[in-house]
């Protein structure tokens, strides 16, 4: 599903709640009114929709802003959501993500790469981040000028099927694992049995300028340094869709393995269409107080 970037602020009503202006800056999309008071009530019931579908999708998502060396925040041409199986046997085992949901994937205490999870960085001469050229790397890239740096974040899918979170925010979540060796399965580990749906951010930024300067604005540490840029490349997922839309993508995409892309329900009906969601036409970079 499309999305559009909807707000900024310093707020992360996962890690902070109830704390405003106690993050660093963030970017949110999904629900138009996620703030640092957001709760599981206010976020399925009040709020417009950035995404496909608007109040159908009242999720609420956001990403550390991308800077560039000014300070400058540079705003991305194109955000697409994946939900999908990755893969993963038994497709009929797959659960709803249950509502109210939380979630993190990445450290945004980080001080070096993250090399143990698969979110990345990409870039390619072309403009085409998926072509044979494309640089990947845990951090963001030296890119040419005029091409596309694609932010990619994935979410962990194994549930341990009780808590909607915990105090680290990450352990009631855990990622598959690929079994290796002739009989090669993917499989959730034993302590987090529930099969979810896996979510893939992947958000484009237009290249104006070097992005050796580029850095996210939880890469600031307390003394003002600046670590690596994309160093705490990390996204927080606060589940607020409509249940019945949610129902209906689970049960005729997910379990049957289908290809729904972008937002078909596979029922005769579909979200609000791509064209609804206007790719982002600049400026691509602003100053946000």
């Amino acid at each position: 599903t499309y999305c559009q970037w909807s707000h900024f602020n310093n707020d992360d009503p996962i890690v902070f709640p109830n704390q405003p202006g106690k993050a660093h800056l963030h970017m949110f999309f999904g629900n138009t009114q996620t703030n640092a008071f957001t709760t599981d009530d206010s976020l399925v019931n009040t709020g417009g929709g950035s995404c496909e579908g608007y109040a159908a999708n009242r999720t609420g998502y956001w990403v550390p802003a991308m800077q560039n060396k000014n300070n400058e925040v540079m705003l991305p041409i194109s955000i697409l959501i994946y939900y999908k199986t990755q893969g993963m046997a038994n497709v009929e085992q797959f659960q709803e993500l249950p509502q109210g949901l939380k979630m993190l994937s990445g450290n945004s205490k980080a001080t070096s790469p993250q090399t143990n999870l698969p979110s990345e960085f990409k870039c390619a001469a072309n403009g085409d981040p998926n072509s044979p050229e494309t640089i990947h790397s845990k951090v963001i890239p030296t890119c040419p000028i005029g091409g596309i740096l694609r932010m990619v974040v994935v979410f962990p899918n194994c549930w341990d099927g009780k808590n909607l979170d915990s105090p680290d925010h990450k352990s009631h979540m855990s990622y598959s694992y690929n079994t290796g060796g002739s009989n090669n399965q993917i499989l959730c580990p034993s302590t987090h049995p529930v099969k979810l749906p896996v979510i893939e951010e992947i958000l484009d930024y237009k290249i104006t300028s070097n992005t050796a300067s580029w850095f996210l604005s939880s890469d600031v540490q307390a003394d003002g340094k600046i670590l690596p840029g994309g160093t705490t490349l990390h996204a927080d997922w606060y589940g607020g869709w409509n249940s019945t839309i949610m129902t209906n993508w689970t049960n005729n995409c997910i379990r049957k393995k289908m290809n729904c892309s972008p937002g078909i329900l596979n029922n005769g009906r579909a979200l609000a269409g791509q064209n609804s969601v206007q790719p982002y036409k600049g400026p691509y970079a602003v100053s946000i107080k």
